[in-house]
Formats: C-alpha cells, structure tokens, sequence
C-alpha cells in the first residue's frame, strides 16, 4: 500500500471484508500526502447492521476524519447502493 501511495496513487479503496484497514491507515498516515488528495473508498459488509459503529470503526482503522465513498459490499450487483458519502466522525 505505501508503495502505491508513493508511486502516486491517490483513489484508495478498502472494505473491512478485505482485513487491511488498519494497515492502509498506517500507509495514509506515514506517506505525508495531504488526507484531501486521497479519495478514499471504503465498504461495509459484516457491520451492516449497525451502521454507525462500522463507519466509525472504518475511521478509527483508517487513521482519517471521513472517507469520500462509503458503501455496502455486495457480490449481486443489484444489491449495491450508497450508504453515505463524506461521512465526518464526531467522536
């Protein structure tokens, strides 16, 4: 991850399905890009169901305030929809 960051990749995506938040966060923050020159996706699955805790959980793991796309991971393309976009963590 850190060497796509820099090599200058700048739209990260990540899901907690993946297992790798926690590590792209240490990417994001060790790279000394600007957070507003990253489009961050991330993805929920498992946490769907309370929502609130997985998106705060997903900021907390990614070392970041807000992510720009933040979505529901589903593998049947009828099932996908946005869940918020530019969510801000007031904690």
């Amino acid at each position: 991850m850190a060497t796509a960051i820099g090599t200058g990749y700048r739209h990260l995506d990540s899901a907690e399905a993946y297992g790798t938040e926690k590590e792209l966060g240490i990417a994001i923050k060790e790279s000394n890009v600007k957070r507003e020159d990253f489009f961050i996706t991330a993805k929920v699955e498992k946490g769907i169901g309370d929502i609130q805790d997985a998106i705060e959980r997903t900021l907390r793991n990614l070392q970041v305030d807000y992510v720009d796309l933040y979505a529901e991971l589903s593998y049947w393309l009828s099932d996908i929809y946005v869940v918020g976009v530019k969510y801000e963590y007031q904690g």
